[in-house]
């Protein structure tokens, strides 16, 4: 009967820690999965502030170009 019991404990327990080894692998994949996510929404964001700056330049050139046919729709 302790025999019994004694080889019950031991198979939960030996279930349990399987359970944690797998656990602790998984966080470390996930962990790892978060970092490189992480890297890749700062990149992306420097992206976006470069696009931001392009698209700025952009309307400032085209709002002298529409001013200048402007003064040239005007003056004819």
């Amino acid at each position: 009967m302790a025999a019994d019991n004694f080889t019950k404990i031991e198979e939960g327990l030996g279930k349990l820690l399987d359970g944690y080894e797998h656990l602790k692998t998984e966080n470390v994949l996930l962990k790892n999965s978060l970092l490189s996510k992480d890297a890749e929404i700062n990149e992306l964001k420097e992206k976006v502030k470069t696009l931001e700056r392009e698209k700025a330049l952009v309307k400032e050139k085209v709002d002298v170009l529409i001013n200048r046919l402007d003064s040239l729709m005007q003056g004819a």
